[in-house]
C-alpha cells in the first residue's frame, strides 16, 4: 500500500522535503510508517534519532492523519493516507 507523508518542522529540515510518499506492506502501523521513513532518510538524520532502532525518532514525532485526527503508533494505516508527521519538541 502507498502513503502520504507531510514532514513538518525538524522533520522537514532534516529531510529536506515537505511530503513524499511510501510503500508499505498491507496491514502496515503508524510504528511501521515512521520506522520505514528512518530507514528511508536514515543519511538525513542526526545519528541520536536513530539509535536503539530509531527508538529517539519514535518518542519524539507524532502523528496525524488528515482532519487533525491523532494516531497512535500500533494504529494501522490504509492504502492512499495521507499522514502528518509532528515533532513533539518546542522551545520556549
Amino acid at each position: 500500500m502507498r502513503v502520504r507523508v507531510l514532514y513538518t518542522g525538524l522533520l522537514r529540515r532534516y529531510i529536506g522535503e515537505k511530503d513524499g510518499e511510501l510503500e508499505l506492506p498491507e496491514g502496515s502501523t503508524v510504528r511501521d510508517l515512521l520506522e520505514a521513513v528512518a530507514k528511508t532518510h536514515r543519511d538525513r538524520f542526526p545519528s541520536e534519532y536513530l539509535q536503539g532502532g530509531g527508538r529517539h525518532l519514535l518518542d519524539t514525532v507524532r502523528a496525524s492523519r488528515r482532519g487533525g485526527t491523532a494516531c497512535e503508533l500500533d494504529q494501522p494505516l490504509e492504502d492512499g493516507e495521507e499522514i502528518l508527521l509532528l515533532s513533539r519538541l518546542a522551545g520556549g
